[in-house]
């Protein structure tokens, strides 16, 4: 989780009911155990509950919100800017049978990086040597004849996946801070 980009980490979870009959989804439970010389604390067994229904044999996606804006917030103001910090995610679904019968999935393990700027992506396409010689890929400064493919947009900026130093830029309202920040 690119902090620089990134407020909250929504992970989609694949569930598959293996069982043969419907299971009601009740809660999930997680938990984000960072190394022991973080320089924060991080939640710690938080239930927060899971609506839905899965047939036998069919997967439900369910989308949960594993570090909210306010964790982002706290996290983004953490010392991580020469550093990422690796932490452990642990969750485990509960459902019930119609007839009440609880059922808990065992216990997924994960890993979890938080990190500032670690997810710009300097694509050599897209860079060029600006006026004053620097390498750069500021949206503003394309010199004429560069034609750099097009921007490949993501669904969550700053999560799982590299975000172009293009787009980076276009993330910061001050676009002088933008291309400062992204640049390579």
């Amino acid at each position: 989780m690119d902090l620089l980009f990134a407020g909250q980490y929504w992970f989609d979870a694949r569930l598959e009911n293996r069982t043969k009959d419907v299971l009601l989804l009740k809660t999930v439970e997680f938990s984000l155990l960072p190394p022991e010389d973080a320089p924060f604390a991080l939640p710690q067994g938080v239930r927060m509950p899971i609506a839905g229904t899965i047939e036998p044999g069919q997967e439900f996606v369910a989308p949960l919100e594993l570090v909210d804006v306010t964790l982002g917030w706290v996290l983004s103001a953490a010392p991580l800017d020469a550093l990422s910090v690796e932490v452990e995610v642990r969750l485990s679904v509960e459902a019930e049978h119609p007839s009440g019968r609880a059922f808990r999935t065992e216990v997924f393990v994960m890993p979890l990086t938080f990190c500032w700027g670690c997810l710009i992506k300097h694509d050599p396409e897209v860079l060029f040597v600006d006026e004053d010689g620097e390498l750069s890929c500021d949206l503003r400064k394309f010199p004429a004849g560069h034609n750099p493919p097009s921007i490949r947009e993501v669904c969550r900026p700053g999560q799982d996946e590299p975000v172009d130093c293009r787009l980076c830029q276009r993330l910061f309202v001050d676009l002088d801070t933008g291309a400062e920040v992204c640049a390579p």
